[in-house]
């Protein structure tokens, strides 16, 4: 778990950091026009999107909360990313040289790797040495999350660690009762070593020292 780094491990180095500077004079739309078309919108972001600048936010819906993504110039609101603009995104931020190999749509049932409240998302697959992958959401188009195999790795090695194999919860009542066994093993033995090395030996030398006594003394 401690061989390789663990920025690593959370697949920093997959992608690209966008940190790109937004000039301010191109956000045609502003806050409080979004704010006047969308009322009830949550967790607003400016931000950007394949070089685009874009607004985020959250809507309350029955399902829950909807991701909604804007264009920041225009206004204009994004449709749901289908398959062409999902590859499109992960080869933008995607570090290395590698093609996609498989790409495919979740709506349900995320793989052990993602969370539930991600979904829906894209998930695309690259063809290089560590199997990456990139999980991009099919409402807003952010990659929510990097994996590969040695994160895999590290995540089966963490739950067998933890000895949790859903939650990976160290807070978990397994690891509490083994944790307490394993300290009244160690007071056990450290009681049988007294006993048995220390004691023992003491008690050996001490009726030794008296056997040797008694014989001097029936000598005299």
């Amino acid at each position: 778990m401690v061989v390789f780094d663990i920025d690593y491990i959370h697949g920093d180095s997959l992608t690209i950091d966008d940190n790109s500077v937004i000039d301010l004079q191109q956000i045609n739309y502003s806050f409080s026009q979004l704010f006047i078309d969308y009322p009830d919108a949550e967790n607003v972001e400016l931000t950007t999107f394949v070089g685009t600048n874009v607004y985020r936010f959250t809507l309350p819906s029955k399902q829950g909360r909807d991701k909604v993504m804007l264009d920041a110039t225009t206004g204009i609101k994004f449709s749901a990313i289908n398959e062409n603009m999902a590859m499109k995104i992960a080869n933008y931020y995607y570090q290395g040289d590698a093609k996609v190999s498989t790409i495919f749509l979740l709506s349900d049932n995320a793989p052990f790797e993602l969370r539930s409240r991600h979904l829906p998302v894209w998930r695309v697959n690259f063809d290089d040495f560590a199997r990456s992958t990139l999980y991009i959401s099919a409402q807003n188009g952010k990659v929510v999350t990097r994996r590969h195999q040695f994160w895999r790795i590290f995540d089966l090695m963490f739950s067998l660690h933890v000895m949790d194999y859903e939650e990976e919860d160290p807070a978990n009542k397994l690891l509490l009762w083994v944790a307490l066994f394993s300290l009244l093993a160690v007071i056990s033995g450290m009681v049988l070593t007294y006993y048995r090395l220390i004691k023992g030996r003491w008690s050996k030398r001490k009726k030794s020292l008296m056997i040797n006594t008694n014989k001097k003394q029936e000598a005299e």
